[in-house]
């Protein structure tokens, strides 16, 4: 429920204890906690599951918060034969699950990205609840590397054999050559790119479906607040970008949020057409559950909140250090540079503002160009004003974040690592 320049995440990369989360906040307050998914920013390491009553690692067969690491082996080895130590640790148990576990999910790894085995966790979870509960469900499947099964590729693309074809190659390499201006992708290659993002969406969302419709059979749905929403969008090719890296534009920001109240609350459904912001789901969250909220910074979506004169987003700094994308990539350092700086944005119902580190201003009229393709900062300075007067306002009353072109280092073991990195947030 705070912005990042509140929470200072940029710059620890750990959610302080200082601010509680859902799980702790619900916790406290009688609920039964839950998250399952295969996303590792969902981990310990980075306080984002503080609280949670059970956590499901998507990744692992046997669930547990160790896991088998070079630095394990090296912390075994102690001068004495490292092999007798691994034995005695496999006699354990304890390794011997963790070698299993990377078993699996190097097998599951190539199959699904942790859809179709969403289901059976929870559904064993809420049957065994007799109070309130409250899960977090996250699916991967519209991430790098684009690679659904077969029968959704031949659903949704216009091309299938290109399609699939574009599904085995190595789709991080060819993102970052493609956004560096190194290795174009051609149209058709675009398009086959689009159409595999649109068969995981509908992939994924089949799987909701099933959660859903498990759900209400098992007569918990009628009773269930149910919300669905993404952390971000996706370029797939839009200004020039693959992946969900270095804007602010409305291709990442605008995502898709449904919520779905039980009858008693909310009979009548209805759309909400003016800005909303993702971080206003905790305040939302906390009231429905009759919780008071810590802090102010969110606010309730509910029918009838006031809603917001505008939104803002910030965007510190570049995710993936770009000291590894140069020697993996063959790229040069200038082929990085435009792509080497942070943003914030104020948007309205009509008029988006973008400021980058690097002093670019752009201005969009999101009601005649939704694609923000025109920018009009240069011929609209009374406009641009207005907005930079309110984005400054907003930035004296919350703290503004310090944008930069420069990656922080994050230190975690090698396992959580490799996670990371397959999702592309890491060299």
């Amino acid at each position: 429920g705070l912005y990042p320049s509140q929470s200072a995440i940029y710059e620890q990369r750990v959610l302080s204890d200082a601010y509680p989360t859902l799980f702790q906040l619900l916790g406290a307050a009688g609920y039964a906690t839950f998250a399952i998914g295969k996303n590792s920013w969902l981990s310990k390491d980075f306080g984002l599951t503080r609280g949670v009553g059970q956590m499901h690692r998507l990744w692992q067969y046997f669930q547990s918060e160790e896991e088998i690491t070079i630095g394990k082996l090296a912390e075994l080895h102690r001068g004495r034969s490292l092999y007798a130590h691994l034995i005695r640790e496999l006699l354990g148990g304890n390794v011997l699950k963790n070698a299993l576990n990377l078993v699996y999910h190097r097998y599951w790894n190539r199959v699904d990205d942790g859809a179709v085995r969403m289901t059976r966790p929870v559904m064993r979870w809420v049957a065994a609840q007799q109070q309130p509960w409250f899960a977090m469900v996250h699916f991967l499947e519209a991430h790098l590397p684009y690679q659904p099964p077969r029968e959704w590729i031949d659903r949704f693309a216009q091309a299938p054999e290109q399609a699939v074809r574009l599904s085995k190659r190595d789709q991080w390499r060819l993102a970052w050559r493609h956004i560096a201006h190194k290795e174009q992708l051609s149209d058709t290659d675009l398009q086959a790119w689009r159409d595999l993002y649109l068969a995981e969406v509908a992939y994924q969302d089949h799987y909701l479906g099933q959660l859903l419709a498990e759900l209400e059979q098992a007569g918990q749905l009628a009773n269930t607040c149910v919300i669905v929403v993404a952390d971000h969008g996706e370029n797939l090719g839009e200004h020039g970008l693959l992946n969900h890296q270095y804007s602010l534009h409305e291709t990442l920001l605008h995502v898709p949020l449904l919520i779905r109240l039980p009858e008693q609350l909310s009979p009548a459904a209805q759309r909400v057409r003016h800005p909303v912001q993702t971080l206003d789901l905790f305040r939302t969250i906390l009231d429905l559950a009759t919780i008071p909220a810590p802090h102010e910074s969110s606010r309730n979506l509910l029918p009838g909140a006031e809603p917001r004169p505008y939104v803002i987003a910030e965007y510190g700094r570049p995710q993936v250090p770009h000291a590894a994308l140069l020697a993996r990539y063959d790229l040069q350092p200038a082929d990085l540079q435009p792509i080497s700086r942070g943003f914030r944005s104020l948007r309205t119902d009509e008029r988006k503002l973008i400021e980058s580190s690097d002093g670019t201003i752009e201005l969009y009229d999101l009601d005649d160009d939704p694609g923000e393709l025109v920018n009009l900062a240069a011929s609209e300075p009374a406009a641009l004003a207005a907005l930079q007067q309110q984005l400054r306002a907003w930035e004296a009353a919350h703290g503004a974040l310090e944008m930069s072109a420069l990656q922080p280092t994050l230190q975690v073991d090698d396992a959580l690592r490799a996670r990371l990195q397959a999702l592309g947030y890491l060299d």
